[in-house]
């Protein structure tokens, strides 16, 4: 009924995605998973570490810390009753970050993407693995969210990664949910998914994806008033039927016989022609 990120971890690739519908445990379980293989690879004498990766500092503190200090990252992993023999305890570091510990030995880390190029020299050789939270964001017209560095992220990500792996493969788990296709990351790695199926997970040379909708949990969902309120609406598409929010296709059509062809336009080696329907009032690109 929840999402694991271990099925996707298995086949080693490097960049893993997991978009999915909205409180379906992927955040959750992805940090039990990670402090689990801490303790396991701690009774085995070695230590492993991972980072939580937030966009900004505001959310990283928010998630860390709680945005009134009410909390912090592993709350929901002690109410559930997770790892009730071991101390989980969120620090904050003087560098604007955050040092997780277990039993008093540090596990893993908490990092902002947006200050990550002001620290480049810091070496993390015990990280095993990064968890980068919402990766992906309503960037919308009136948004107040947006990608860093104009919209090309996807460098200053792998500024960081380099920073951390330098030279080893290590894994990044992105989890996010459906808000477009269209983002810094999918664009950057040539990640093309049309009509994308429940829970198939996709592979390529140093990438797997996954759209995770499980039927038992939605199931559950529907159970709920908020749930039956906004049954059909955009939100209830997105956060519960893993629709990318932010992706249309009306705009995409083909263009009628009697239309007359304008001017062409040739762009990075592709030549594009400007059709227009004069009775319809439309212009096409082809």
């Amino acid at each position: 009924m929840w999402y694991s990120s271990n099925p996707q971890l298995t086949y080693n690739r490097i960049f893993n995605f997991a978009v999915g519908v909205r409180g379906g445990g992927k955040t959750f379980n992805a940090l039990k998973e990670s402090i689990e293989k801490h303790l396991k690879e701690r009774k085995n004498g070695k230590q492993w570490e991972f980072i939580y990766l937030r966009r900004r500092v505001v959310d990283l503190d928010d998630a860390c810390n709680g945005s009134k200090g009410d909390g912090d990252l592993f709350s929901d992993i002690r109410a559930k009753g997770y790892f009730a023999d071991h101390e989980l305890k969120v620090v904050a570091d003087k560098a604007g970050g955050y040092n997780f510990y277990c039993d008093g030995k540090i596990m893993g880390y908490g990092k902002a993407l947006s200050t990550s190029s002001s620290r480049r020299s810091t070496s993390k050789p015990y990280v095993k693995r990064i968890l980068y939270d919402e990766f992906l964001i309503d960037d919308s017209s009136g948004s107040r969210q947006y990608y860093l560095n104009g919209g090309d992220e996807f460098f200053v990500f792998s500024n960081f990664y380099e920073t951390i792996a330098r030279g080893r493969d290590i894994p990044v788990l992105f989890i996010g949910n459906a808000f477009s296709m269209v983002n810094p990351y999918f664009r950057e790695l040539d990640i093309r998914i049309a009509d994308p199926e429940d829970n198939k997970i996709y592979k390529g040379k140093a990438w797997t994806v996954v759209f995770w909708k499980d039927p038992d949990f939605i199931a559950e969902r529907q159970k709920t008033q908020f749930y039956q309120a906004t049954a059909g609406s955009k939100f209830s598409e997105h956060a519960f039927g893993n629709s990318f929010y932010l992706d249309r296709d009306d705009f995409i059509k083909k263009r009628p016989k009697e239309s007359e062809h304008q001017f062409s336009l040739v762009y990075m080696g592709k030549t594009y022609g400007v059709w227009v329907d004069w009775d319809n009032g439309k212009y096409y690109v082809s």
